[in-house]
């Protein structure tokens, strides 16, 4: 039991982020259809939890057929998984419930004035340089067709010479009328 007990913690709080990420559009839908919970709140439809926490969770989705065929009703697995509660009342709680008051979060996504330490900070090594000042595309590009159809053929807008794929895969399948 001690191992059911861990995972349904973990798809919790799994599910709560989720919700928390993703308020705007969930209580919108909620405003359609939402179930009453134990607690006096309200939570979004047990599709729509049992589809998110599957999404987040591949454990659960090995779990839910014999889950299901032990009882398929959603609503009594939502209960089964012990996610039958308002994740607003359940995320305000968590907030109260910290320790020092503080509300941890992700770094935020700003971009400092030192941008090697961005780089770093992405798993990059990127020189603060940029190394492809001397990258000439148009001449390179050039040689390339010069080399192609032997002649330089960049300032006539690489016209090909007549009957260049006679007896090729593209004159069997395009021939000329």
């Amino acid at each position: 039991m001690a191992f059911f007990d861990s995972f349904t913690d973990a798809i919790k709080q799994k599910w709560l982020h989720f919700f928390e990420v993703n308020r705007e559009w969930i209580v919108v839908q909620m405003a359609a259809q939402s179930m009453s919970t134990p607690d006096g709140g309200k939570r979004p439809s047990s599709y729509l939890i049992l589809g998110v926490v599957n999404a987040l969770e591949p454990k659960l989705a090995q779990l839910m057929f014999p889950f299901a065929k032990l009882n398929p009703d959603p609503d009594i697995l939502i209960e089964v998984l012990g996610l039958n509660f308002d994740p607003d009342l359940a995320i305000a709680g968590q907030a109260r419930n910290l320790d020092d008051g503080k509300v941890y979060s992700d770094a935020p996504s700003v971009v400092g004035e030192n941008p090697s330490l961005v780089n770093r900070s992405l798993g990059l090594n990127l020189p603060d340089d940029d190394e492809f000042d001397d990258f000439n595309q148009s001449h390179e590009t050039g040689e390339l067709v010069s080399d192609v159809w032997g002649g330089d053929s960049s300032g006539n807008g690489e016209e090909l010479p007549p009957r260049v794929f006679d007896g090729s895969e593209m004159a069997r399948l395009f021939p000329e009328n």
